[in-house]
């Protein structure tokens, strides 16, 4: 299932980080979440960590404007399918919406615009500031809970080792 968000705001100082899964990027916000779990439990989500049915599909900006495409994958079953969303940057907390699974065929009939886009003329976003946002995640949420569970395995200490060496010849 392939879907866009989009993002606008009036002013800013920096580009809409929209797409996540973990790449920070300079003179971007911090990225916003977004996370689905269907009626199996089965979780997608833009968090740092081990992938999962959330990928990224290309995305797209200007100054005020931003736009990603993602796929979820599988498509979800019939039942309901939560979509997580939060975005701390902007003081959006963190909200869950319920949609009914079997609705995905008539959804592109049913695309509404909320706004017009805004013009982005003019930028005061500092293309060279190349500093790097730590993620927002809020704590005790859906988004905790699911970063926490996203988190790769400690490393296996009876796992292989990896022995490096280097032999260096002296002559006399």
């Amino acid at each position: 299932m392939t879907f866009t968000v989009e993002a606008s705001v009036t002013a800013t100082d920096r580009f809409l980080d929209l797409f996540g899964f973990g790449r920070r990027q300079p003179a971007h916000t911090p990225q916003m979440l977004i996370g689905f779990e269907t009626a199996d439990g089965i979780r997608g989500t833009n968090l740092p960590g081990r992938r999962n049915g959330l990928s990224g599909n290309g995305s797209s900006g200007s100054a005020f404007h931003g736009k990603v495409g993602l796929i979820l994958s599988p498509v979800p079953p019939s039942g309901p399918l939560d979509v997580h969303f939060s975005w701390p940057h902007f003081g959006i907390s963190e909200t869950r919406h319920t949609l009914d699974g079997h609705q995905y065929a008539s959804a592109a009939e049913r695309v509404v615009t909320l706004w017009d886009d805004s013009d982005p003329s003019s930028s005061p976003i500092d293309i060279d500031d190349r500093t790097v946002p730590e993620l927002e995640i809020p704590s005790g949420g859906w988004f905790a809970t699911a970063f926490e569970l996203q988190k790769p395995p400690p490393p296996d200490p009876n796992a292989p080792q990896r022995i490096n060496f280097a032999h260096v010849r002296k002559d006399t």
